[in-house]
């Protein structure tokens, strides 16, 4: 049986933030974000809006893709 990986955003920005050696508080401070709506992305209470998630990456260096699965069916379940 296969193990499922769950991925969320906050702790992705979390890695990104800790890989480049930037504290969250000093994201918060250059992108002018309150602090508690960060510290409650990154603790994965609340879902960020995908400009918000844009700004983000943006500001560590990294960009979102979407891209088309080599799964067949277009979607439908």
């Amino acid at each position: 049986m296969k193990k499922k990986i769950r991925v969320t955003i906050g702790g992705e920005i979390k890695d990104l933030l800790k890989k480049n050696g930037i504290s969250a508080y000093r994201m918060c401070q250059d992108l002018e974000i309150d602090p508690s709506y960060v510290s409650r992305v990154l603790r994965n209470r609340i879902g960020p809006s995908y400009e918000m998630i844009k700004r983000m990456l943006d500001y560590l260096g990294y960009e979102m893709r979407f891209v088309k699965s080599k799964k067949k069916g277009g979607g439908k379940r």
